[in-house]
């Protein structure tokens, strides 16, 4: 596995930087549990979507450190 450069994600309308990771081959594109956090987007297994997270009434929060 080879890391490049940092990438702008951008997933209905909200953006975060993460670092692009690329594997052997050509597999699928996924987008990980971090990123998803980081734009604090939950899965909806049920109609298989992404969500805005309940906990959070559907603002988006965003954590500084």
């Amino acid at each position: 596995m080879r890391k490049h450069a940092a990438v702008l994600l951008t997933i209905q309308k909200r953006d975060c930087e993460v670092e692009e990771q690329k594997n052997q081959g050509d597999p699928p594109v996924r987008v990980g549990r971090i990123p998803l956090l980081a734009l604090d987007w939950v899965v909806d297994l049920v109609q298989r979507r992404l969500a805005h997270n309940p906990e959070h009434e559907g603002e988006w929060i965003i954590d500084a450190y």
